[in-house]
């Protein structure tokens, strides 16, 4: 994370603008860091007393702090082993314990909400979503893969606002037309952001959603759950996470943005669609190269329909963008109301997400059962 802050704070940072007194302030507050008491200055120090010729206060300082680091290290390492057997130990004696709790809360939850969720999913659906949930959550290599875009999320956000949602004017030679244009489609410069955050998250969900399950997809496979109900659970684990996290950098952006509530609602509308046909679409190549078989986690998908998969959803994001916001950028350069281009936009761009989020599953649908089979 620090080394992807600092290579890319260079993209925003104005240093040709830091003044010498400006300079100097960060380094004095940099410097409070150097306080004799401070076990963080200790090693510094003590190699500063050593080319001083001070070796007896520098080494000094120098065995100290590694003597304090390995005291660290020991206290971790007995500390977790204690937490890593008393964790074992807990779940063996109070497993019938806690299940039972969970089962009386559960309980609770039923009765005073009487089939809310039933309702809207089935039942197999639901318990499929929620073990699937639970699986990501407990493996960390799912979560640290969402750093890289969302730190380059914030860095591409900052600059998006550093600039005020005008297009810079350059030599000045450009048509007025087309700075119209560009300043229209600006506008909504948060929605690409909201969704290349949301795109790398959705490739990874979507695309591995079969393959995850390993060697155990057998339990899945002799589950009495349809084609159709599967697919429906794989599509909604990687779905939701995905439309949340989207619609979530938008609205923080649009909050400090100051965008206007029509623009807000047009761009959670597009986010959606544009989400569930990367979704369908995703899914779909995920199916067609499952892989049952992997020992390391990167290698659940084949290298080509995983390369061509990232391609042809690179097409269908521009293709998609291009319906949603091209009737905006052509009303806005006539002078015509906004209300008709967001409305032409959503029919045309709808329609293709749907699309896109339907006829790939529907393509595929019948290699689901016989995953697994295929040698």
């Amino acid at each position: 994370i620090m080394s992807m802050l600092c290579s890319q704070s260079g993209q925003f940072a104005n240093w040709s603008d830091l003044s010498q007194e400006q300079t100097t302030q960060v380094l004095s507050q940099v410097s409070r860091f150097d306080t004799p008491w401070s076990p963080l200055a200790w090693a510094g120090r003590g190699l500063v007393a050593i080319g001083g010729g001070n070796w007896l206060n520098g080494s000094g300082l120098i065995i100290l702090t590694i003597v304090m680091a390995c005291g660290i290290f020991l206290v971790a390492l007995r500390t977790s082993e204690r937490l890593y057997f008393t964790g074992w130990a807990n779940i063996r004696t109070n497993h019938r314990k806690k299940k039972t709790m969970l089962t009386n809360r559960l309980s609770q939850r039923r009765s005073r909400y009487p089939n809310l969720v039933q309702r809207i999913l089935p039942t197999p659906v639901l318990g499929i979503v929620v073990k699937d949930f639970t699986v990501i959550r407990r493996d960390l290599r799912n979560l640290s893969q969402l750093i890289t875009p969302l730190i380059l999320g914030v860095i591409y956000a900052v600059m998006l606002l550093r600039g005020g949602g005008e297009t810079p004017a350059g030599r000045g030679e450009a048509p007025e037309w087309f700075m119209e244009v560009v300043n229209n489609i600006l506008i909504y410069g948060n929605v690409g952001i909201a969704l290349f955050v949301s795109w790398f998250l959705i490739s990874r969900l979507a695309m591995m959603g079969f393959s995850q399950e390993g060697k155990s997809y057998w339990l899945l496979k002799s589950a009495p759950v349809s084609t159709n109900r599967l697919l429906g659970a794989k599509f909604l684990v990687a779905y939701i996470p995905s439309l949340l996290l989207g619609w979530g950098f938008l609205l923080v952006i649009s909050v400090i943005q100051g965008a206007s509530l029509l623009t807000l609602l047009y761009s959670l509308v597009v986010i959606a669609l544009v989400v569930a046909g990367a979704d369908g679409l995703n899914l779909a190549f995920g199916v067609a190269g499952v892989n049952l078989e992997w020992d390391d986690p990167r290698k659940m998908t084949s290298g080509g329909i995983g390369c061509l998969g990232i391609l042809v959803g690179m097409i269908y994001l521009a293709v998609g963008l291009v319906l949603f916001f091209a009737p905006l950028a052509i009303f806005g350069l006539l002078r015509w109301p906004q209300f008709l281009g967001q409305t032409i936009g959503l029919v045309l761009g709808g329609v293709f997400c749907l699309l896109i989020a339907i006829l790939p599953l529907w393509l595929v649908r019948k290699k689901v059962p016989r995953i697994g089979e295929d040698k």
